[in-house]
């Protein structure tokens, strides 16, 4: 994770972590932060294009951040 990248909070950033969300509810796995980080790594593992990797990417540097007390920029506003 980059300590200064922006990330842009939009409508495709919310459908990657809700699509690792359920993956990890369909896994069976306890929902949590590090468990929706994996499912997300896992996706871009199977094979995204260019635009979903780089929307996963920030997808990862988000989850990082709320972990780690970090802000983010909402620039869908």
């Amino acid at each position: 994770m980059q300590p200064y990248k922006e990330v842009e909070f939009d409508h495709e950033l919310c459908l990657a972590i809700g699509k690792a969300v359920l993956d990890v509810v369909a896994q069976g796995e306890e929902t949590s932060a590090p468990a929706v980080m994996n499912a997300i790594e896992r996706s871009v593992e199977q094979g995204l294009d260019d635009d979903e990797t780089a929307i996963a990417d920030d997808a990862l540097d988000l989850m990082a951040r709320l972990i780690h007390g970090f802000r983010f920029i909402n620039l869908a506003g």
